[in-house]
């Protein structure tokens, strides 16, 4: 997770460099894709946490009891 950051830190970095010493569009290319992937990798974390989470919880619930209801008994 540290890995992550410092490389997506250095990536914003070279990007900042880049429109600082005269190249913004490469430099905000740059900024831009780091930013579309950070954010691609979050979503896709989220959907398979939630694929995760449904799975485990299907494997865990437990079938309803299927009971029938007592009868009646006319004794007299």
């Amino acid at each position: 997770m540290r890995l992550g950051f410092v490389i997506a830190a250095l990536v914003i970095g070279v990007g900042a460099a880049a429109i600082f010493t005269g190249h913004p569009t490469a430099g905000l290319a740059v900024i831009v894709a780091q930013a579309a992937i950070l954010a691609g990798v979050f979503v896709y974390g989220r959907i398979d946490q939630r694929k995760e989470r449904v799975e485990k919880e299907a494997l865990t619930q437990m079938p309803p009891a299927q009971i029938e209801p007592p009868t009646r008994r006319h004794d007299a």
